[in-house]
């Protein structure tokens, strides 16, 4: 063989090759600059920016564009506006209802999922395939509201977002219902300032200040009901300023913790709120005063929360005419931890008033620390008295009265986490199961717990800080 001829051979091929590759880079070159909008991340991932009023058409011709690339994209909307013409078909609008002004964003589900006469199955596959290449996406930096509709999960307006990985929106104030139920893929949200269009009002000071918000000329920031629901990669959502969680709004999705800085803010969370979040480890909520029926049911990796709302953070105010926020309670309704058997530590350390209702701690597990507050401090005027829950069967079902709880009780054991007391009342002891319980309400609870479930079916033990 005649290795002369070889490295001939090899030295024209690799000059081919090398004028075949700067051909290649001109071409490439050329097709960039003639698409300036499009930049190609060193992921593979296209960033797509747009500005302009968001209208019908303006929507589908994005999608169309998206619909081109032959890789995902990261969907830039910060820079547009609302609709010129007035309709609620448009991709983002303004909307009044009840005298308060919304920038409303939706994608337009109803393109792909209603017997839409302007739009044939082909086209409806093409916007399907085009929502599904978005993995990442900017709202306008206006917009107020995600999708307003409560016509349930076949509405949802996120649906065909298969891919979605993250949303981020300037000044979201609520996130409606349905939005982005169950995507699977959705790993991260940040809507982490409220509201600032003209319509907006600022966040309250203090959450029972009604300066800022009131039921007639302010808004709350909130998540509808099953907003986010099985959304089973979301490890984390930024929204301190939402006020209200709405039914099931996180059920089954992938929350582990919920801190100073994601969901803290809250007001209210409602029934089933965070049900089946089995990765939710620990909670944190600042100003809660009312948590729904099933709220952390079933979490089974919860070991602690603690809900931290007392008087100090403002008077009490009215949501509607029935709907009281009201700082110097908390009130825990049915089953609230029903299923999560991890759960052992309970904080409410400043509210003055503790409500559990029936069940609202059965079947978890077998012991409780539960810590409750002195709003006295330990005043020697004799008026000092513990946050001390007015209870019902709140442990779950007692063997004397079978049909009293309809659940039944796992715990055996509590130890109550109170603040130090004077010399008078430590003195006012109470005795049970050989252990000294002091202070007079701690003997009120005891005494509860005892008549409720018998002398020795809950151990109660006292420890102070």
């Amino acid at each position: 063989m005649n290795f002369a001829i070889i490295d001939i051979m090899e030295g024209k091929m690799k000059e081919k090759l090398q004028n075949l590759a700067i051909i290649t880079i001109i071409i490439f070159s050329f097709a960039i600059s003639s698409c300036p909008e499009l930049e190609e991340t060193t992921s593979g991932i296209v960033n797509m920016s747009y500005s302009g009023a968001l209208e019908y058409r303006k929507w589908l011709e994005i999608l169309d564009e998206i619909n081109e690339q032959t890789s995902f994209v990261n969907l830039d909307l910060s820079n547009c506006t609302t609709a010129t013409t007035a309709g609620t078909h448009h991709a983002f609008f303004e909307y009044t209802h009840h005298g308060r002004l919304f920038r409303v964003f939706t994608p337009l589900p109803w393109l792909t999922h209603h017997n839409d006469p302007n739009h044939d199955e082909s086209e409806k596959e093409d916007i399907r395939s085009a929502k599904s290449k978005i993995v990442s996406i900017t709202l306008p930096r206006s917009a107020t509201a995600i999708d307003l509709s409560t016509q349930g999960q076949q509405s949802s307006a996120f649906r065909d977002f298969t891919y979605l990985r993250s949303v981020t929106g300037e000044s979201i104030d609520i996130v409606g219902s349905y939005a982005f139920f169950g995507l699977k893929n959705l790993r991260e949200v940040n809507f982490s300032s409220l509201g600032t269009g003209p319509s907006m009002n600022p966040a309250p000071s203090a959450p029972a200040s009604t300066s800022g918000v009131s039921p007639t000329q302010g808004h709350f920031a909130q998540v509808d009901d099953f907003a986010f629901a099985e959304c089973s990669a979301l490890k984390r959502i930024n929204f301190p300023n939402a006020r209200i969680i709405g039914k099931s709004a996180f059920e089954n999705s992938g929350l582990t913790t919920i801190s100073s800085s994601d969901l803290s803010n809250a007001w209210i969370i409602f029934e089933g709120a965070f049900r089946g979040c089995r990765d939710l480890a620990s909670v944190y909520f600042r100003n809660v005063t009312k948590i729904g029926d099933e709220a952390f049911a079933y979490c089974t990796g919860l070991k602690t929360a603690v809900f931290a709302a007392g008087p100090e953070k403002g008077t009490a105010f009215p949501i509607n005419a029935s709907f009281v926020v009201d700082f110097k309670s908390v009130i825990f309704y049915q089953r609230v931890f029903i299923g999560s058997k991890a759960f052992q530590r309970l904080e409410i350390p400043n509210a003055w008033n503790v409500y559990f209702a029936t069940d609202a701690l059965a079947n978890i597990g077998s012991h409780l620390d539960l810590l409750l507050f002195d709003h006295d401090k330990g005043s020697t005027s004799g008026n000092a008295g513990y946050g001390h829950p007015q209870i019902e069967d709140f442990l779950g079902n007692r063997l004397s009265l079978p049909g009293s709880g309809s659940q039944p009780r796992t715990i055996n054991s509590v130890k109550l986490i109170l603040p130090k007391v004077n010399d008078i009342e430590e003195s006012q002891v109470m005795y049970g199961d050989d252990e000294t319980i002091g202070g007079k309400e701690v003997a009120t609870i005891f005494n509860d717990l005892r008549g409720r479930y018998g002398d020795f079916a809950v151990k109660v033990t006292v420890e102070r800080y």
